[in-house]
Order: C-alpha cells, then structure tokens, then sequence
C-alpha cells in the first residue's frame, strides 16, 4: 500500500526520494521517509513537506544532494540536521537517526547518534513513530515498532510509554494539535498520563520558547478555535499567562477574521501575503491586560512582527473604533487612522467589533484611500523655490490629505494648493 501511495505524490517529490536513494545506495547508507510523511502515506493525504531520516552524517549526506541534485543546503551540525532548498522552492529536512535521554523534567533532550530503531522510539505518537524505506533493496518496506498503523484505522492519539508527557510537556500541546486534526481520540492509559502531567504542573517546566513554537502551529492550523477550546479542556492557559480565560466568543471572532482575510485575499491579490496565525494570535490575546501582554511577549519570544501585531490591536483598538464609529468621518481621517497600522492589525479590527460603519471604513482604506498617489514631488516643490528638507515630508502629507478629501484633484489645483500651504496662514 505504502508504494501506491508514494506513487500519487508529486512527481518533483518521487524524483527527490529515489535520487537521494540512489545516492545513499551508492553509499551503504540506509534511508528513510519518517513522521508525518508517513503517518499521512497510510492516510492517502497528499503530504509533501518531507523529512529523511539517515543512519549515518546526515549533514554530510545532504552536502553531497546538493551537489549531486542541485540547491541550497542549511546545515545544523549541533543537531545532526539539514535543509535543502531548490530554486523552485522544493525544501526536504534531514536528519541523522538519533536516540535522546532526559535529564530532567521539560528539559532538552541530550542526543546520541543512534539507528532508525532508536530515532524511532524517542518520538512522540505512534503515529508519528513509522517509516518507510527508501533504499532499493527495502524500497517502501514499512518501519512499525509502535503500533502506529493500527491506531491510525483506531483513530487513537497514543504516547509511547509513561514519561513522554514529563520529559517533554509540550507533547500536551501536540496531542491536542492532532486529536482536532485527524478527528482522532486520546488513548486511554495516554489521556491518564496526560491528565497527571497536567496536575503536576509539567507545562510550567517548558523553556517558553518551546512553547511558542508549538502555539504558532496551532494558530496556523485552519480554524484555531477548535484546538483552543481542546487545549483548554485539557490544560488550561495560566502556562501561558495566569489571567487567560477561555472565551467562547474567540468563535465568532476568529470567523470574521476568516471572512476579513479571504476578502482581502480575493479583493487585493497582488498585495504582500498576510501573516494569518498572528491575526488570530492577536484575537487570542487581546483580553489580557496590557502589561501582562507585554509581559507574555518578553517571555515567549515572539517574532518581532508577531509582538508587534498582537500589541497594536490591544494598544489601539478602542482609539480607533472610537474614531471609525463616529457617524460621519472625512476619507483623510480614515487613512490617517489606518494608515500607520499593519494589515493584520487592520484586519484584526474588522474581526473584533461588529460595526458596520468600521467595516466600511476598513474596506474602503484597503480599496481606495491606501496606495493612493498625489501629481506632485518633490521636484514640483524644489522649483517653487522651496529646499529640500523635513517641510517636503509635511506638505506632501497635507495634498495626500487633500485628495482623499476631494479638495484636489488635478496638478495645478495640488500646485495651488502646495503654495498655500509654503505661504502659511
């Protein structure tokens, strides 16, 4: 079944895998597709994100595909891993089989190279703990030791023994990740064990860092409220920060954000592509109190991009809903407002409050007001006689406004307008 399924997968796909095989024949190294790839071969899911497991340098091995194959190759010696990266944005990660051992409680695992046995057991589902063999003499020989196949048809989310929610909480996280995904449930003596973690306080111990990573996954999943709504019911958020609540109304605000990022999508194609995890991070976030926010993104390590989303909303929102809401508002006020703030900030806002007129005042911005353009620059005001310096910046501002007001419109009257303003009042 494996080799069928391998052969419906992209032809740019196979064509890496039975290269790297061949290379790895040629070698006498053993290799193979591991994780999630497989557990979505046995679903008949079009998976194509690949990661390689090699039994042996695996840094070393990925050095030679890109010389043999072409690309650009990242390499993480420490880890044992690489990244190649072709020009036409086909990526696979590599890793060397490895086994790990825990010192202590949420700590970071000390690793050894190891066989794809032990790669295989430090992981941390069953379903997540195949492979499939690539190499000729093997090819699409499935690498089962857990169990995994089976709880695929059973839809369980099973760990591989006792500890694994100890030695590494954000396991808890993931379980909840998958179970909303795939559909699946938690194994019985799995859903104990993750219950007495969760008692013990295990997602306490996590360096936070861990546990933004696995976050950002969950906020990039397709429609995050259902894995809040789990993850609370199995661990709550105070990990996370001690005043966080579950909120039922996120629902109704992460679908309006659905709504308001597949309308700008659809109206604006050809604009930069959104950041649609940070627009429902910052929804997630937004209840909290200011300085216990700050405090969240000092201690996660959020990306700057990411702080800076999630901070604006809950900074601004009210401000501008107070100037947007107003029954009558001039298009300059409209940009002026909207204008210092990121599209997902912007978006984020539409989704927050149920205001017609706000809506309104977003879509037009996005529509008509953002990318407008004035006839005239700074050339223009350098042969009015005026020198180039900071003034440039504030008068072309003032016509920008202008325009959107509709008290100009062609060159001249911008002209007429620019010498008004030198001249002052």
């Amino acid at each position: 079944m494996l080799k069928s399924r391998f052969e419906m997968w992209p032809r740019r796909v196979r064509s890496f895998c039975l290269e790297a095989a061949e290379l790895a024949d040629a070698e006498g190294l053993a290799l193979y597709l591991v994780g999630g790839c497989v557990r979505d071969l046995l679903l008949g899911a079009g998976h194509v994100d690949i990661d390689l497991v090699v039994e042996g340098d695996a840094v070393a091995f990925a050095g030679r595909c890109a010389e043999a194959f072409g690309g650009r190759c990242v390499t993480h010696r420490r880890f044992g891993t690489a990244t190649l990266e072709a020009a036409d944005g086909f990526k696979v990660d590599m890793a060397t089989a490895r086994r790990e051992t825990y010192e202590r409680p949420g700590a970071l695992p000390r690793v050894e190279r190891g066989t794809i046995r032990d790669d295989l057991l430090r992981r941390d589902f069953t379903i997540n703990a195949m492979a499939m063999a690539l190499n000729k003499a093997s090819f699409a020989r499935l690498i089962d030791l857990c169990g995994g196949e089976k709880d695929l048809r059973l839809k369980l989310v099973r760990v591989l023994h006792l500890k694994s929610f100890i030695d590494d909480p954000t396991r808890i996280v993931r379980a909840v990740r998958f179970e909303e995904r795939l559909g699946f449930r938690r194994e019985r003596r799995t859903a104990q064990w993750l219950r007495s973690a969760v008692a013990g306080k295990a997602l306490f111990t996590v360096q936070k860092h861990r546990l933004r990573d696995e976050l950002v996954l969950l906020f990039q999943e397709l429609r995050p409220y259902g894995y809040l709504r789990r993850l609370h019911a199995a661990a709550g958020y105070a990990y996370i920060s001690p005043s966080l609540r579950f909120h039922k109304e996120w629902r109704r605000r992460f679908d309006r954000a659905a709504d308001a990022m597949r309308w700008f999508e659809e109206k604006l194609p050809h604009r930069r592509r959104l950041e649609a995890h940070a627009v429902f991070m910052s929804l997630f976030f937004f209840d909290l109190p200011v300085g216990e926010l700050e405090a969240v993104c000092r201690a996660f390590a959020f990306r700057r991009s990411e702080s800076q989303h999630i901070l604006t909303l809950r900074r601004e929102a009210q401000r501008v809903k107070k100037v947007l809401a107003r029954k009558e508002v001039r298009p300059s006020v409209v940009y002026r407002t909207l204008e210092p703030l990121s599209y997902e900030v912007i978006l984020s806002l539409r989704a927050l409050f149920e205001d017609r007129r706000l809506c309104r005042h977003v879509e037009d911005f996005f529509l008509s007001f953002n990318g407008q353009r004035i006839h005239v620059g700074g050339e223009d005001l350098k042969a009015m006689g005026l020198k180039p310096g900071p003034d440039y910046r504030r008068i072309l501002d003032k016509l920008l406004l202008a325009r959107l007001d509709g008290r100009v419109a062609t060159k001249e009257e911008e002209i007429a307008a620019a010498r008004r303003i030198m001249e002052g009042p």
